[in-house]
């Protein structure tokens, strides 16, 4: 069964004419024609034939749509929503939940969706900035300092290992880092950052053992797998 293209109430009204014209074709003499055949005729469900097999011309009539709903959100509970432009932490599940604590009323996430979308707003991904204070800055400084005074017999005592990644701008968590607003602009600066389409990533592999202190750049393309590390890192 194929479905109809820009189907609307003009082209069902014809398409229920057209059913009881072929069942009476068939109650005629036509053998052939049956429910089946009239749906994939009209490009209908079978459920829509039988809806109508046994009905007359003068039971079909035009069907008019109903027109949309109105706004059934009260005004507090929409400045609770619109409250929430702009900021983190306010997506539509938690809007709901906050208008059910605050107002006591059940609004579902796609009515406050719905809502959002009506008035303008889009959502936008956001990149945290970091926001490091400036004493955290001198303590990581310090920290560095500090270890480049450390000798051999230093590193004896330490064999810790990890891999990680440094990107130059952080991906973004597209179900939480997400805030909604009219415009980009309306978005406070300290919030976002210009989101890159492929970041530069650093992949580094860093090992201290009590016989060296090791470095390693991942080779482009090249993954870091169990068989990685034991053929080309862990010979070293």
């Amino acid at each position: 069964m194929t479905k109809q293209l820009f189907d609307d109430d003009n082209q069902q009204y014809r398409d229920r004419i057209r059913c009881i014209a072929y069942r009476e074709a068939r109650d005629e003499g036509a053998s052939f024609i049956t429910k089946k055949w009239i749906a994939n005729k009209l490009h209908r469900s079978e459920k829509f034939v039988q809806k109508y097999w046994n009905k007359t011309y003068s039971e079909i009539t035009p069907q008019e749509r109903p027109g949309p709903k109105p706004n059934s959100l009260t005004p507090k509970t929409t400045q609770i929503i619109l409250k929430g432009t702009a900021k983190k932490r306010k997506s539509c599940r938690e809007l709901s939940k906050e208008i059910k604590r605050l107002r006591g009323k059940d609004v579902s996430h796609q009515m406050v969706h719905l809502f959002r979308v009506r008035e303008g707003l889009k959502p936008f991904h956001i990149i945290s900035k970091p926001l490091k204070t400036t004493e955290q800055i001198e303590d990581r400084l310090w920290f560095v300092n500090f270890l480049r005074q450390w000798d051999e017999d230093d590193f004896l005592h330490l064999a810790p290992s990890d891999e990680f990644y440094i990107y130059t701008v952080r991906k973004p968590n597209h179900q939480n880092d997400r805030i909604w607003a009219y415009k980009r602009e309306d978005v406070s600066e300290l919030l976002i950052r210009e989101k890159m389409a492929r970041p530069i990533c650093v992949g580094i592999f860093l090992l201290f053992t009590v016989k060296k202190m090791l470095w390693v750049i991942k080779d482009d393309g090249v993954s870091w797998t169990g068989e990685y590390f034991r053929e080309d890192i862990h010979p070293f």
